[in-house]
């Protein structure tokens, strides 16, 4: 977080990747956290803001 917040300027595109099974529902955040809108995996891709979830079953 500390480190996107130093790029905020030139406002980049914050994308997660991970696997699919370490998604959750739900995730509590803190103060310093950045939200991404973009998690990709081996799945697809989901948009958190537009609701957008292309993840393949």
């Amino acid at each position: 977080d500390a480190t996107l917040s130093a790029f905020q300027f030139w406002q980049p595109k914050l994308i997660g990747a991970g696997f699919a099974c370490q998604r959750l529902q739900e995730i509590q955040t803190e103060k310093h956290d950045i939200k991404i809108p973009y998690f990709v995996c081996e799945q697809g891709i989901v948009h958190f803001k537009l609701g957008i979830n292309k993840l393949s079953a």
